[in-house]
């Protein structure tokens, strides 16, 4: 029903398949990906792991996973084939 993942490329990965995600950092390299999903109301961002009040952060996700996986599927929308194919035939 959730995931519960680094700012990594896990957090690509389950946005593809367009779930609700709480997100944080795990080492300084993932800061860029964190803000940028944040940005962009795509996870719920939760600053570092570990998480320090789960149950709230699950409370949070609730009230706004329905927009997070519609900004979501506007980015992961099963076309990049057809972007890719297009891309080629413009070479």
């Amino acid at each position: 029903h959730l995931a519960i993942v680094p700012s990594s490329s896990i957090s690509y990965e389950a946005m593809s398949v367009n779930i609700p995600i709480i997100t944080g950092c795990t080492v300084d390299n993932q800061k860029v990906i964190y803000n940028s999903l944040v940005k962009k109301k795509l996870v719920l961002g939760i600053g570092t792991f570990p998480i320090k009040n789960l149950a709230k952060s699950i409370e949070i996700l609730n009230t706004k996973k329905n927009k997070m996986i519609e900004n979501q599927f506007h980015i992961f929308d099963g076309k990049s084939d057809e972007r890719l194919l297009k891309m080629f035939k413009n070479l």
